[in-house]
């Protein structure tokens, strides 16, 4: 049965540890029971230590959360998963990774987008309203409208004789 100086030690270690310190795999299995028992004594030195070893289980697990945090990024960077996980932290850190790779690919996305060439085109026939390959909606648009589409949709346009590449002169 865990104990609140076998609490206490967890915290210890696991504040002077950069990575995350081993655990029993019944430790905060352990911990509930402890806590309950507690819990449910009366005398004051009871609370006390029920008190107290409430906050350092919150203490513990909220570093590991952070050693959990940190490790999830570097886990995505390099594949390398971090040592002395319990089950549920190891589902924790599944997760996390899922968003941060989510995330990257996202940011990835956005830092290589490609600017599409635009193209200007003069309308030589009324177009309506219509969503061009960047999902933009462009138009509708009247004979003589001038406007600047996505290279594609220009040609688009052009092979079916609806606009014609525009001269523009300033």
């Amino acid at each position: 049965m865990l104990t609140y100086e076998s609490i206490r030690d967890a915290v210890s270690k696991e504040k002077g540890s950069a990575g995350l310190t081993p655990l029993p795999a019944d430790f905060f299995m352990g911990a509930r029971a402890y806590l309950d028992k507690k819990s449910k004594l009366r005398t004051k030195e009871d609370q006390w230590e029920y008190d107290q070893a409430k906050r350092r289980m919150q203490d513990l697990v909220e570093l590991r959360e952070k050693k959990i945090l940190m490790g999830a990024l570097y886990f995505v960077r390099s594949g390398v998963k971090p040592e002395n996980l319990t089950e549920d932290e190891y589902m924790f850190l599944k997760s996390l990774a899922s968003v941060i790779e989510d995330w990257q690919g996202k940011k990835k996305g956005m830092l290589e987008a490609k600017v599409e060439p635009q193209h200007v085109v003069a309308f030589l026939e009324e177009v309506p309203l219509f969503v061009g390959i960047d999902m933009k909606s462009y138009g509708p648009f009247k004979v003589g409208d001038i406007s600047t589409l996505p290279k594609e949709n220009a040609e688009l346009l052009k092979k079916k004789g609806a606009a014609k590449t525009a001269e523009l002169t300033i």
